[in-house]
């Protein structure tokens, strides 16, 4: 014979399996990030793909794969940027500076728009992105905290 649980049951259950296994932290942040605003989120994930990017730069691959790999961190609202300045880099043959460029005028948010302008200026005088990428995110770092 199957028993069969009410959805009630069936939510009470559930609730208690993820505090035994600890998950319930997890889905009280879930929800208190789903009530932020979308520019405090990108502001927060930029920290995250900075870590991340200086951390694949040292690696020495090719700036077309730092762009493509930060850009397919989908768990980071900001991700969709590195991804719009990769496509634009890679399918509409704009150098990577001036994908920078392009992406940093359109934006609304003043830090990431500064960023991407940084970025820019530093991709076009030649300077190595993990340099870059390493200050950045000691920068970000320090303000967040």
């Amino acid at each position: 014979m199957i028993n069969v649980m009410k959805p009630e049951e069936k939510l009470a259950y559930l609730k208690a399996e993820a505090e035994m296994h600890g998950f319930e932290g997890y889905f009280n942040l879930a929800r208190q990030l789903k009530g932020t605003k979308v520019v405090e989120r990108v502001n927060d994930d930029m920290l995250f793909l900075l870590t991340y990017m200086a951390a694949i730069s040292t690696a020495d691959i090719e700036r077309d794969r730092i762009f493509d790999y930060a850009g397919s961190q989908k768990e980071y609202e900001a991700s969709k940027y590195f991804r719009q300045i990769h496509t634009l880099a890679s399918k509409w043959g704009y150098a990577y500076a001036k994908a920078c460029k392009y992406i940093s005028q359109r934006l609304q948010d003043e830090y990431i728009s500064k960023l991407f302008g940084r970025m820019s200026n530093i991709l076009s005088s030649g300077e190595p992105e993990k340099n870059f990428l390493k200050q950045e995110k000691n920068n970000k770092g320090r303000n967040i905290f």
